[in-house]
């Protein structure tokens, strides 16, 4: 008779993640209701260059997939820096977006995103930029390139209140396709810090954790990832 497998290793199946970003998926809280308005009114008014900041997790991927639904299709596009075509960028699309500017002389140099933001002023058409820091906190050299960061529009997506961060870790299980009794959640909020640096680590252990057991999403089992 040929062995079976434990219930262990038959649950050791990773699942695909699904990742659900619309705009009915967004959780509004006091913590990100400006960066919601922020997207909205962004097509609305005549403002050409903005920037949203929030630390890892906390939704601006989210919110720039909302805004680029929001528009008609083909208006829209994010380009990476450095780019050898950027003029022609701009020139196809009438919103562009920039993601993650902290990486500015890591990933891309001053000069480039000083090009991109002056390429925005001359053929008059929309930036969008997210950053994880404030522009404050950006080391740059380039007197021209600070001025125009400080003088463009800013939105801050503040860290969680409970309701947002009951929202977060219930979505994160979801897209993991984790399915959790209430009092998990309510273990989970009693222990983790109010970030959404701090929630997203801790969910990304479990599902590793829990696939590399072989069990379900336990309280005994979280309380095994957190000795």
């Amino acid at each position: 008779m040929k062995n079976r497998p434990n219930l262990e290793e038959q649950l050791t199946i990773e699942m695909p993640q699904k990742y659900f970003f619309g705009r009915e998926d967004f959780m509004v809280t006091k913590s990100n209701i400006e960066a919601l308005a922020f997207i909205d009114e962004f097509i609305k008014s005549n403002q050409r260059i903005g920037l949203l900041v929030g630390s890892p997790g906390s939704g601006k991927s989210h919110l720039i997939k909302i805004f680029m639904n929001s528009i008609e299709t083909g208006l829209s596009k994010i380009i990476t820096l450095p780019s050898n075509n950027l003029f022609n960028e701009f020139e196809k699309n009438e919103f562009t977006i920039i993601e993650d500017i902290h990486n500015i002389n890591l990933k891309f140099s001053e000069e480039d995103l000083l090009h991109a933001i002056n390429i925005s002023k001359e053929t008059k058409r929309s930036l969008i930029m997210t950053s994880r820091i404030p522009i404050s906190r950006f080391e740059i050299k380039l007197t021209d390139l600070r001025s125009r960061l400080e003088s463009i529009s800013v939105t801050f997506i503040e860290e969680p209140d409970d309701e947002l961060m009951k929202s977060i870790i219930l979505k994160m299980l979801r897209d993991r396709q984790l399915m959790v009794s209430p009092a998990i959640i309510e273990f989970l909020m009693k222990r983790l810090e109010r970030t959404y640096l701090e929630i997203n680590r801790t969910i990304n252990l479990i599902d590793k954790y829990a696939l590399e057991k072989g069990k379900r999403v336990s309280i005994s089992l979280i309380r095994e990832i957190f000795n």
